[in-house]
């Protein structure tokens, strides 16, 4: 149990998407269209675009898109409330 605890906290979270299995990064060819280079802990984004996990979090210092489709990319925890009908602020009224 105590090691399942380690390994879980020197995990590094990763906030924009997942890791992609190798399958995923050899159908997509296992080349970062950021680097050009082959891919170094690819993360898979929401709209399933494949980059390296250093190159597409230095573009997430400057942008909040995927570098390819320019989709939104929101952090995983963050949940959002399209229909304005619930709020993530407690109301007293």
């Amino acid at each position: 149990m105590l090691l399942l605890c380690l390994k879980s906290i020197s995990r590094k979270e990763v906030h924009y998407g997942i890791y992609a299995t190798m399958e995923q990064v050899n159908a997509a060819g296992d080349l970062c269209a950021i680097c050009q280079e082959k891919m170094h802990a690819p993360v898979l984004l929401r709209c399933k675009h494949i980059f390296c996990e250093e190159c597409v979090s230095e573009w997430f210092e400057r942008e909040r898109t995927c570098p390819l489709c320019r989709a939104l990319v929101k952090p995983a925890e963050l949940r959002t409330f399209g229909d304005g009908s619930t709020s993530l602020i407690f109301q007293l009224f």
